[in-house]
């Protein structure tokens, strides 16, 4: 017998361990040529077919070891599939139990809870029935209260958009992981909550302490009253009050700008809030997306029949011309199909 030659009993990892050895080969030699790991050769060598990814592949591995090592690789492969395919034929039939006998019934502490689920389902089935039935001119008032799209968002071929799977879902997370928006609503929350406190405090003063703060009143009023203000100081105040409205009404300097040049824009959308857009062409496609956060601004090309999707209509100010126009929407709102043109916006906003 030649060296060669499979040993009878010999399983098939045995025998290419032997060659190997004979030929004074390593693991990682004959691993690296074949593009397999050692760690693969030295499963399949043990029989152990639970370190490799399936029967079908640690087959193909075998044929690539055999032939390899100057091996038959499709003869010793064919043995390998032998050998497993009646160890698996083996342990399938060490685990199919014995059947069940046909007399065998559920006992009564079966039968019995099963009875009181059925119960408890019939009453839960009642209580929801009746707590369901209400009235219908209350139902028919809820549906009334909802309000309609304002006329100037509809958009008559809306059913002509191209599908945007997804962008909505995107846009959301990407904005609750930023923070910003939530931020503001727990500060708004926190305020709410201050003022409801006090104005229960306010309501709950006895007639002892009402009539506490009358005196104190009275005192104040008989305080000498500071002379009147001279009416240059009182001008000086005014022209401070106005710059100061004026800095309040102004937009916001741009750290950072997108799309077209000014010179070639007559829409600008200015974000006061984390804000996604996407613009379309007439087309359908796309020009720009990308969440606008505060301080930025997007100037959309002059081209006719854009359209705007957004998920915070109300997180940015739109400029026609530069002239500050109707926003599209509340803070929050999600709007698509809205047509960017110039001079449709203005008329919108009561302007020519």
């Amino acid at each position: 017998m030649t060296t060669d030659e499979h040993n009878t009993g010999e399983t098939t990892g045995v025998y290419l361990r032997r060659i190997r050895e004979e030929k004074n080969l390593t693991l990682k030699q004959v691993a690296e040529p074949i593009n397999l790991r050692a760690g693969q050769l030295e499963a399949i060598e043990k029989g152990d077919l639970s370190a490799l990814p399936g029967t079908v592949y640690a087959i193909g591995f075998v044929r690539s070891y055999a032939a390899q090592l100057g091996l038959n690789g499709e003869a010793v492969a064919q043995r390998f599939k032998a050998e497993h395919a009646a160890a698996a034929q083996q342990q399938t039939e060490l685990n199919i139990s014995p059947p069940m006998q046909g007399t065998q019934l559920p006992s009564r502490g079966v039968l019995g809870g099963a009875a009181a689920i059925f119960v408890l389902v019939l009453l839960f089935w009642a209580v929801f029935l009746r707590s369901d039935n209400g009235d219908p001119a209350v139902e028919t008032a809820k549906l009334a209260s909802v309000p309609e799209v304002p006329p100037h968002l509809r958009v008559a071929d809306i059913t002509h958009l191209p599908p945007a799977e997804g962008e909505i879902d995107m846009l959301l997370h990407e904005l609750s992981v930023n923070g910003d928006m939530t931020d503001e609503q727990t500060e708004e929350e926190e305020t709410a909550q201050t003022e409801e406190v006090t104005v229960t405090e306010t309501t709950a003063q006895t007639a002892a302490q009402a009539a506490a703060q009358t005196a104190a009143q009275a005192e104040e009023a008989a305080r000498p009253r500071p002379a009147p203000v001279p009416p240059a100081a009182e001008e000086r105040h005014r022209q401070t009050t106005v710059q100061e409205q004026r800095r309040a009404t102004a937009p916001v300097t741009a750290t950072e700008e997108f799309g077209a040049p000014a010179r070639q824009s007559r829409i600008t959308l200015h974000a006061t809030d984390s804000s996604w857009i996407h613009v379309r062409s007439a087309e359908g496609e796309t020009l720009f997306q990308q969440v606008l956060r505060p301080g930025q601004l997007y100037r959309a090309p002059d081209q006719p029949n854009m359209r705007l999707d957004t998920a915070n209509a109300g997180g940015f100010d739109v400029y026609v011309d530069g002239e500050k126009a109707a926003p599209f929407g509340r803070a929050g709102d999600i709007i698509r199909g809205i047509t960017l043109d110039a001079d449709e916006i203005k008329r919108r906003s009561g302007r020519r």
